[in-house]
């Protein structure tokens, strides 16, 4: 035998080239499916020609023309087949090939699966669900698919939605597919359950599923009561914040003074290690200081973050967006500027080994912290509130749940095909309505305590409504077990009507909590315009009486411009604590009660200095009058954006803002 020439020819869908082998063959892996071409030439006229498995029966004949042969053929099995020859007479041949050895190779099934998220999980608000689909082939895949399907809270199974895509013979796939939810009528307490199923590109396209995911619908109290849980550890951050705040700043004030009791009569210090000491300890009240203001800027990042998770999740309503917005802004004014000033004045001489100076800015750093400590303790409360509020919300949110559910378990009785299993999804509805009462019994109790008594009566009036969807509820699931399907599901229909007025009571009082609060606010702000235009006259009263007087007159006024500078203080805190965090949510007036006090300031410092200073008191108190007019208009166009339609207060207040302009000449 001579002249052997074995061609290979893979199956299509492996996409390999042909092999060709002259001589005898190697052994060889094939996948199934591979036809093998063959010819060759013996030295003699040739009768027959085959491959002959291991018991001698022939696997294969080739056609035989004379000396030569050819043949082609698509192995099914393993095996070592020998080479058969025969001449003309019968004879074998005395030279031929090696045994052909043969290992067939099955196709593999695809692999695929689904990294991201890759396991159950919580369905984002938006009810949009990024999803990352990874799949390999040892030859090829044809297509990619994302099955998913809804199963009801009452464990209906409906049919299953695939999205796909055609691969083309790739061997690698990553797909990052969108799962869009928004049409699918889901409802709190539903599954969506998914795969993903992988096709190659063998003749008989072979598939690979994933194992199923669930995504479970989320309810909209679950973030409702994630964000009122951040925001009462916001609360309880700012009580230990104060209490240390509190701590060091007596230490501080303490640490002061007995740097100043260890001077000489000259103002020096000891050297050596008494100086170092000294230094580290001072050191050291800065760097605590430091700390804190870190800590109370990071709580600001934490509502920053909470407020985009709201938002993304669809769960940011107006309310809850203003209350982050206004508290975000309030920890930004815990550390003022005049904090922040007394921190670089005792670090620059802390740097400059100026013991002395450092003292007295510790002195001044104390003074600080105690205002530091105060703002601490407004904003302690504008939290304690907005935990309260945001337990409002989220109670409300979690009636309407339940109402819905409830309707959706009565329309599910409709049916009549599972009264054991409609017996149970009642009693655990049951157990959530008990778990609302809990919830509404503890926000009744806390209304009272921020003293909003007629919030808490409505609460109050809502549970009493609730309580009746119970007593329904129990007959209903009596009525199931018994096999009354009819009338339970009447029951039921029943307990979702009164669910759904607990709902509405709740968003009732809560509507009406809100509608007291601005409208105090209003208040608030109209009495702030009429305290800053009493104020203003009092200022001008004082000007008028500098007109003419001595350096020593002038001096003797300063008590009377320093009560006004207090009154302007008070005005601020009884704006403050009447509108429930106004001051931060107008920025504008927060500015300009800011650049009135700094008036006064600066009208009490003119009256110190001596006749022909700059700028002098009487002109300084033309500016004080100038701004505690602004002031005035400030506080009632805050009360205008409020809501204010009428004539009445703003109009009043206007009025006498133009009466005053008038005699003042500052219009």
């Amino acid at each position: 035998m001579s002249d052997l020439v074995l061609g290979v020819v893979y199956p299509p869908h492996t996409g390999l080239p042909p092999d060709e082998y002259r001589g005898d063959p190697p052994p060889l892996r094939l996948p199934v499916g591979t036809r093998l071409t063959f010819e060759g030439r013996a030295s003699r006229t040739l009768s027959s020609a085959a491959l002959e498995d291991s018991l001698g029966v022939p696997a294969f004949e080739f056609d035989v023309q004379g000396t030569g042969f050819i043949g082609a053929w698509t192995p099914r099995s393993d095996g070592v087949f020998a080479w058969a020859f025969r001449d003309a007479d019968g004879d074998s041949a005395e030279i031929q090939p090696g045994p052909l050895a043969l290992t067939l190779v099955l196709d593999s099934l695809p692999n695929v699966r689904i990294p991201v998220p890759g396991r159950d999980t919580i369905l984002p608000m938006n009810l949009r669900q990024p999803l990352v689909l990874e799949a390999t082939d040892d030859y090829g895949l044809r297509r990619l698919e994302l099955v998913a399907y809804r199963v009801t809270a009452f464990g209906e199974r409906q049919g299953p939605v695939t999205q796909g895509m055609n691969l083309g013979g790739t061997r690698h796939a990553l797909a990052r597919p969108l799962l869009d939810l928004r049409n699918w009528g889901l409802l709190p307490g539903d599954t969506v359950r998914y795969f993903a199923r992988a096709v190659d590109n063998a003749p008989a396209g072979q598939a690979t599923l994933t194992p199923e995911y669930v995504l479970r619908m989320p309810a909209a109290a679950e973030m409702q009561r994630a964000a009122e849980q951040q925001l009462e550890d916001v609360a309880e951050r700012l009580e230990q914040l104060a209490d240390e705040a509190a701590r060091r700043a007596e230490e501080n004030r303490d640490q002061a003074l007995e740097n100043a009791s260890s001077q000489d009569p000259r103002g020096a210090r000891e050297e050596g290690q008494q100086g170092f000491e000294e230094k580290e300890e001072l050191q050291a009240a800065l760097d605590n200081q430091a700390e804190m203001s870190a800590v109370a800027d990071s709580l600001g990042t934490e509502l920053d973050a909470l407020e985009r998770m709201m938002e993304e999740a669809g769960q940011a309503d107006p309310e809850l967006s203003k209350e982050l917005e206004e508290l975000q802004e309030l920890l930004r004014e815990l550390t003022g500027s005049e904090l922040q000033q007394r921190m670089e004045e005792m670090a620059e001489a802390l740097g400059e080994d100026d013991l002395s100076q450092a003292n007295e800015s510790l002195s001044d750093l104390a003074e600080q912290q105690e205002e530091f400590r105060k703002r601490l303790e407004e904003a302690l409360e504008r939290f304690r509130r907005a935990a309260v509020e945001q337990d409002f919300r989220a109670t409300t949110s979690e009636a309407e749940e339940l109402a819905q559910q409830e309707e959706a378990l009565a329309d599910a009785m409709q049916e009549q095909d599972n009264p054991e299993l409609r017996a149970e999804q009642q009693q655990d509805l049951q157990e959530r309505a008990e778990q609302l009462d809990a919830q509404m019994e503890r926000l009744e109790q806390r209304l009272g305590e921020i003293d909003e008594q007629e919030a808490a009566a409505g609460v109050q009036e809502a549970r009493e409504s609730l309580q009746q969807a119970q007593q329904q509820m129990q007959e209903s699931q009596q009525q199931a077990s018994q096999g009354q399907d009819q009338d339970a599901a009447d029951e039921a229909d029943d307990a979702a009507e009164q669910l759904q007025k607990v709902a509405e009571e709740l968003q009732d009082a809560q509507q009406q909590m809100a509608q007291q609060q601005a409208e105090a606010a209003q208040a608030a702000l109209h009495q702030a315009g009429d305290d800053a235009l009493n104020l203003s006259r009092r200022q001008a009263e004082l000007r008028e009486s500098m007109r003419g007087s001595s350096q020593e007159q002038v001096a003797q006024m300063r008590s009377d411009e320093a009560s006004l500078l207090e009154g302007i203080q008070n005005m601020a805190q009884n704006l403050q604590a009447a509108s429930q965090g106004a001051m931060e949510g107008n920025q504008e007036l927060s500015a300009q009660v800011g650049r009135a006090m700094e008036s006064i300031q600066k009208t009490i410092d003119a009256m110190e200095t001596r006749r022909g200073s700059t700028p002098s008191p009487y002109a300084q108190a033309e500016q004080a009058i100038a701004d505690l007019n602004q002031l005035a208009l400030a506080a009632i166009a805050g009360a205008e954006q409020m809501g204010e339609q009428g004539e009445g207060g703003a109009g009043d207040v206007a009025e006498q803002m133009e009466q005053l302009a008038q005699q003042q000449g500052e219009l």
